[in-house]
């Protein structure tokens, strides 16, 4: 108990490896420019529409990005927890490590020593991952709305937006802003995001709750291999009965071709936006 409170406490050892992956918006500015480099420019249009193709890329190589990053700190673990810092701050795992270093002088194989050495830092490894795979999934729903801001930018919106809005709970896109939230709700539109809709399924009740019954966007960014297991025809139609209109990427669209709740990115930002659009400046 005392190692899993060092490694995975508030401020555990796990935080510390992971304050060296760089932040969901660095990450996002790195897939950014990648991606320009491929393409020379990157340029967002709707005519002809190329939003679900830039979006999808944009996340599955910020995603790569991240995981490159995750085991570059894993590989810091051991130099991390020998440091001074870590001596005073995590003393059991400071002394765990200390102790596996130790098995480097035994007198006996390398093999032995190898097999040595794995068991005694296995207990951290593990919390380490566990930690490093929750953060995962928060940090990959979390920076997806820096990739949407940067699309929103490019066609237009910029002015039109609000992020991270607290409206008795926080949500993700607020449009057109706060003030106009509080003039006439009915004209305001709301953006929610996530990794994946197994995680968002219950919670985006508590936001219709927000809104009173109001319409939300809700947009989950999971690939098609996810998808086929997580987006399902009754969780579809459930939220259809909600008023939740659901945004995923093109492949996922094509098995709901028939669920008019169900819209893919070019048709979320090239055609329902600009459709909210006018009830956002009428109602200005």
């Amino acid at each position: 108990m005392l190692l899993k409170n060092e490694v995975q406490g508030e401020n555990g050892f796990a935080k510390r490896l992971l304050s060296l992956i760089p932040s969901g918006s660095e990450l996002a500015r790195e897939a950014q420019q990648l991606l320009a480099q491929k393409y020379g420019i990157l340029a967002l249009t709707c005519n002809p529409p190329n939003v679900d193709t830039i979006l999808s890329e944009l996340l599955d190589t910020e995603y790569q990005l991240y995981l490159q990053y995750e085991q570059k700190a894993l590989q810091q673990l051991i130099s991390v927890a020998l440091g001074t810092e870590a001596q005073q701050k995590y003393p059991t795992v400071y002394s765990i490590v200390s102790s596996a270093i130790q098995v480097l002088k035994a007198p006996q194989t390398d093999e032995a020593k190898v097999a040595d050495i794995i068991r005694i830092l296995q207990p951290i490894y593990s919390l380490v991952e566990q930690s490093f795979a929750q953060s995962r999934r928060t940090r990959a729903g979390g920076s997806t709305e820096y990739q949407v801001e940067f699309i929103l930018n490019q066609l237009g919106y910029k002015g039109l937006y609000e992020r991270r809005c607290v409206l008795n709970g926080t949500i993700d896109f607020l449009f057109p802003s706060y003030q106009a939230w509080e003039n006439d709700r009915r004209r305001c539109t709301i953006l929610s995001i996530k990794r994946s809709l197994r995680e968002r399924y219950k919670q985006v009740y508590e936001e219709l709750g927000i809104t009173k019954g109001l319409t939300v966007y809700l947009m989950v960014t999971e690939t098609e291999e996810e998808a086929q297991k997580d987006i399902t025809e009754p969780k579809v139609n459930a939220l259809n009965q909600q008023n939740v209109y659901l945004i995923v990427r093109g492949v996922v669209k094509q098995r709901f071709t028939q669920n008019q709740n169900v819209l893919d990115f070019n048709q979320f930002f090239c055609s329902e936006l600009p459709r909210l659009k006018s009830l956002w400046i009428d109602g200005a």
